[in-house]
């Protein structure tokens, strides 16, 4: 199943070398003695953001917080002596170097919008500096979705939240783009540096959901209720006393509803004594309608405490009954999907996934994720492997079934069996060269 690169794909990865390039020409060293002495620090912050640009596994927050310090010192409010220096102009075009960075690995039109020219403004209306605030706050929300492991829902969550924070920044850019590249007081308390800000929330959403969509969501029921030939089964109990038995009367919820048969079986006519005709046309519900019919299924005696009850199943015949699905959605028994049970198919989804996550990631130069998601298709195969060969030894094994995938829709036993056999070797011979480098 091996996917060609996309031109978006190649575009990113020669975005990464080539910023990745331009991030080491504009580097700025610090010397002792001969450069101010607050600019050490500057270089000591910008060093870390290029390291955290470049990977690492707290790559979003060491950028963060290395951020943080190096805006007062190249833009709100840079001393005098940082301002004068040669290396002052070549500070901030490293920080700008390592920023496109952070955009190319994003890769989200936001990211770029937000991005603009690169250049903070430092003085800002107060309503449009309020208007910035709030949504980096909308977006701040969104990045911090929490992680549940349901896969698409946690994604359904973090774009429901995306979806508030976009509509307060559309507001912003539509009234003036520069707001959310501010660096200044805040509040009148802190500096503040929305353009970073804005990116590492930008970079934390994106990073968020691609691990959110990593992980493989079950597939839920997709049961449907439906009229049709079949019957419903319900029971009639009378309590035994000394004298004999009382009347009959409804007996609780019905033990099983709506099940479906040939409408031939249906029978012609009610076959019931005239005792429990009586009761069961005035209690069971729907008795009366035209076209059902009734008849006893079976009878027993229990004890309930120190009673005991005679109990009659009546079903009720019709070809209009409230019918379920099986969990695929199907009327079919014979075919089954990963919402009813199925491990076979619940395998085949799970592979086709994660063979399609490790080819996104490979494709945007994430070879550790791509590694990562090969391994989980091979664990995949390996249980279902075991699994399968339990269960033909000890006759567990449903032959003859049809199985509902969700990438590739219906096939049969033996079809089925090879795609999984077949996808875990796609998924071996990637193991070793197939991901790249980190």
């Amino acid at each position: 199943m091996h996917r060609a690169m996309t031109l978006t794909g190649i575009a990113l990865l020669l975005v990464h070398a080539g910023s990745a390039a331009a991030d080491k020409r504009a580097a700025v060293t610090f010397e002792q003695g001969k450069d101010p002495d607050d600019m050490g620090q500057l270089v000591r912050n910008l060093e870390q953001m290029s390291k955290s640009v470049q990977g690492g596994q707290n790559e979003i927050d060491d950028y963060k917080n290395s951020a943080l310090g190096v805006s007062p010192g190249l833009w709100s409010k840079p001393s005098d002596e940082v301002r004068r220096s040669p290396k002052f102009a070549r500070l901030r075009a490293w920080q700008t170097s390592m920023e496109k960075q952070v955009v190319a690995k994003i890769g989200s039109e936001n990211a770029t919008a937000i991005y603009g020219d690169g250049k903070r403004v430092t003085k800002l209306e107060d309503d449009l500096r309020d208007a910035a605030k709030e949504a980096l706050s909308a977006c701040e929300t969104a990045a911090a979705t929490s992680n549940t492991g349901s896969g698409q829902r946690d994604v359904k969550d973090m774009d429901e939240r995306y979806k508030t924070y976009q509509d307060k920044l559309n507001r912003v850019m539509k009234a003036d783009a520069s707001a959310v590249r501010y660096a200044g007081l805040e509040d009148g308390a802190f500096v503040r540096d929305y353009l970073s800000a804005f990116l590492v929330c930008e970079w934390t959403i994106s990073s968020r959901r691609a691990m959110f969509e990593d992980y493989y969501t079950r597939d839920e029921s997709r049961a449907e209720k439906f009229k049709g030939c079949g019957y419903e089964e319900w029971t009639l109990s009378a309590l035994v006393t000394r004298r004999g038995t009382a009347g009959y009367k409804l007996d609780g919820i019905p033990a099983v509803n709506g099940m479906a048969t040939s409408c031939k079986k249906i029978p012609k006519k009610t076959k019931l004594p005239g005792n429990l005709k009586k009761v069961a046309l005035s209690e069971i519900p729907g008795a009366k309608q035209k076209g059902r019919v009734l008849t006893v299924y079976g009878k027993n005696t229990v004890t309930r405490g120190i009673d005991h009850y005679k109990l009659v199943g009546i079903r009720m015949w019709g070809k209009d009954i409230l019918l379920t699905t099986t969990d695929c959605g199907e009327k079919n028994p014979k075919l089954v999907c990963e919402a009813s049970g199925s491990k076979t198919v619940f395998t085949y989804n799970a592979i086709t996934h994660y063979l399609d996550r490790a080819d996104h990631h490979k494709e945007g130069g994430r070879a550790g994720k791509c590694k990562e998601m090969l391994g989980e298709a091979r664990k995949s195969t390996e249980e279902w492997t075991k699994f399968y060969s339990d269960a033909k030894k000890s006759g567990e094994w449903a032959d003859g079934l049809t199985y509902m995938t969700k990438k590739h829709g219906k096939m049969n036993e033996k079809q089925i069996l090879a795609k999984v056999k077949e996808l875990g070797g796609v998924a071996d011979e990637r193991a070793i060269g197939y991901c790249g480098k980190r």
